[in-house]
């Protein structure tokens, strides 16, 4: 239901406000989400699934980025904006896609947002909501 109400409101409104209409409900749900910091530590890489850290970030989320990375290097870029939104993406990315998660967001949703992200410039607001969800607590070890 939620989901529902996420891909409406950012096709209607944009990401900007999608953030500030749907963060609010997140805190009634029980979702998972592990950080950037968890997944880009090799220990972890056996727990990634459907994608690999040599996977190119512009092929998988359909972008040109401005450092042609790969996700294991976009878990690591520095800073916010474009490498703030990078590492976020790809959290989200793997969280969307693990079985031994309950993550909020599909991976469709995680790629639109980003897309959105990069269409419109507003990498700040694209990173902000897929951090809010890859915050909700990492049950993996």
């Amino acid at each position: 239901m939620l989901r529902t109400r996420i891909n409406v409101l950012e096709a209607i409104f944009g990401i900007a406000m999608v953030m500030a209409l749907a963060m609010p409900a997140w805190a009634s749900y029980d979702d998972d989400g592990c950080t950037p910091g968890f997944w880009k530590q090799s220990h972890h890489f056996d727990q990634w699934v459907q994608y690999t850290p040599d996977d190119s970030f512009d092929d998988v989320f359909g972008v040109p980025s401005s450092g042609g990375f790969t996700l294991f290097e976009a878990l690591r870029a520095k800073g916010g904006g474009e490498g703030g939104l990078q590492r976020h993406a790809v959290a989200a990315l793997l969280n969307a896609v693990s079985p031994a998660l309950n993550f909020l967001l599909t991976e469709v949703d995680v790629i639109a947002i980003v897309q959105a992200g990069y269409a419109t410039g507003d990498f700040e607001s694209a990173k902000n909501l897929l951090e809010q969800a890859n915050d909700e607590g990492c049950p993996l070890n």
